[in-house]
């Protein structure tokens, strides 16, 4: 019986634990790392998520990404593995459901690029219902909301051409869902998150192409489909790659025939 007693009470700490709200408002500290967390005030509002350490602190453009748009999916597809490696099985199982109820729903970053080199993670932006805890009133969330994706499309001749279109989800939020995404990362362990952070810089590959004579931030928005399915993400990458590697190849004939 005692035995019993305690069993229950370490599930119900784990279950009171894991509710708790880890990335409020303010200071979160880990055990290495040290985040500031702001609130984002415009629709979809979420909390600004930055790593307190940053190397460099200049500010610098927001690169427009339809500019570097094959680029892009090919970086967002290998911090989609980098992310996935880092979750649990149970994670991703939660993750795939909140896929699901809501498929535009993603994780979005803004990382820093100097000399096409990835210098560091500038913040994370968790998306969410809530604003210190207390979600909207349903009067507040438009009806519809319309999301720019990327997305890269062939041509009727079959070339790759980059499009970005609109995403569309009816009656946005006005209900609680099953798995709400405002749970997941924002009750997500800091210095896991630091985890992945530290990999963003060590393991992602620039494409050719990001460099400019300038510093930029370029921000990365990756569907939870892709984290949760690698096979999907493999493919999404080897078109990306694909693209540019064509993109390149129509510049270099165009500076050819234009001497």
């Amino acid at each position: 019986m005692k035995h019993f007693v305690f069993l229950f009470v370490a599930l119900f700490s784990a279950s009171s634990l894991f509710s708790q709200e880890v990335f409020k408002l303010g200071t979160v500290k880990g055990k290495h790392v040290t985040y500031e967390v702001k609130e984002q005030n415009s629709f979809p509002w979420g909390r600004i998520v930055k790593n307190t350490r940053k190397s460099d602190t200049a500010k610098v453009e927001v690169m427009d990404v339809f500019n570097l748009v094959a680029q892009t999916w090919d970086i967002e597809m290998q911090i989609a593995k980098i992310i996935h490696d880092r979750l649990l099985p149970g994670e991703l199982r939660k993750l795939s459901k909140i896929a699901k109820s809501f498929p535009s729903d993603h994780f979005q970053t803004m990382i820093r690029i100097d000399s096409n080199k990835l210098v560091q993670v500038e913040w994370f932006v968790f998306y969410g219902m809530y604003r210190d805890g207390i979600r909207k009133c349903a009067s507040e969330i438009p009806d519809t909301t319309r999301r720019p994706m990327n997305c890269i499309d062939r041509d009727s001749s079959g070339n790759i051409t980059k499009v970005q279109y609109f995403v569309k989800e009816p009656e946005y939020r006005k209900k609680e869902p099953d798995v709400p995404s405002d749970g997941f990362w924002i009750h997500f362990d800091p210095d896991r998150l630091y985890e992945i952070e530290k990999d963003i810089v060590k393991k992602v590959i620039l494409p050719p192409g990001m460099t400019r004579d300038f510093v930029y931030v370029l921000q990365i928005g990756i569907l939870y489909e892709y984290i949760c399915n690698l096979k999907k993400a493999r493919e999404v990458r080897e078109e990306a790659i694909e693209a540019w590697k064509e993109e390149m190849l129509r510049s270099r004939s165009g500076s050819v025939s234009n001497i």
